[in-house]
């Protein structure tokens, strides 16, 4: 799958790109595990809307490895940090 905006020769291995989809707002978020950064795409489009940095250093969480969007309540995951 091709990114927008990703690039990272030679890097391989699990959890690089954590990817979550939520149907009811039409948005693909596209969390780059290395760089603490999530992309927000269009759903339809997959135009490149926003890009927020999540340092999950800074809350002392884990590194962020998980990410899971709950479209009953509006949320989104990023490890220990609920973004809404």
């Amino acid at each position: 799958m091709a990114v927008s905006g990703y690039e990272a020769p030679g890097a391989t291995g699990d959890g690089l790109l954590q990817i979550a989809v939520s149907e009811q707002l039409g948005r693909v978020y596209v969390l780059l595990t290395r760089e603490s950064l999530l992309n927000v795409y269009d759903g339809d489009t997959l135009d490149l809307l926003d890009s927020v940095p999540v340092d999950g250093a800074s809350t002392g969480a884990r590194p962020l490895r998980l990410l899971a969007c709950d479209d009953d309540n509006n949320r989104l995951f990023a490890g220990r940090l609920i973004l809404d």
